[in-house]
This record gives structure tokens, C-alpha cells and sequence, in this order.
């Protein structure tokens, strides 16, 4: 994922959403918005995990195979 997608959702997540600062009412659909966006947070830091390790395992097999 590039720089700045990444940082154009932090911006996007930072700011409230309108209608729910000024009706309380919209405060649960709010919150469902805030978790949703938590777990797309999650799922692209396990993504990140995932391709850092791919590339750690494979540096560490090509150091192992250029010793032999």
C-alpha cells in the first residue's frame, strides 16, 4: 500500500463525520464507522506483517544457500 493512500485514510479517519457531532443520534452509526475503520487498519497491518516476513525469510534462505 502506498504512502499516500495510507496517509490520505489517516486524514480521512481524523476528521468527524458531520452529522454526528451535532445529533446525537447518529453516535451508534458513528461508532459502527470508527470499528469498521479500526479493522481495515488491522487487516492492513497484518498485511504489512505478513509481506515483512516473506521478505525476511526469503533474505534469510538466500544468506543460508550463499553459504553452502
Amino acid at each position: 500500500m502506498s504512502e499516500s493512500v495510507v496517509t490520505e485514510s489517516v486524514l480521512n479517519t481524523a476528521s468527524p463525520a458531520p452529522g454526528s457531532v451535532r445529533n446525537p443520534m447518529h453516535a451508534g452509526g458513528s461508532d459502527l464507522r470508527m470499528l469498521a475503520q479500526v479493522e481495515k487498519w488491522m487487516a492492513v497491518i497484518r498485511e504489512i506483517d505478513r509481506e515483512q516476513q516473506e521478505l525476511r525469510f526469503r533474505h534469510s534462505g538466500a544468506r543460508r544457500n550463499s553459504r553452502e
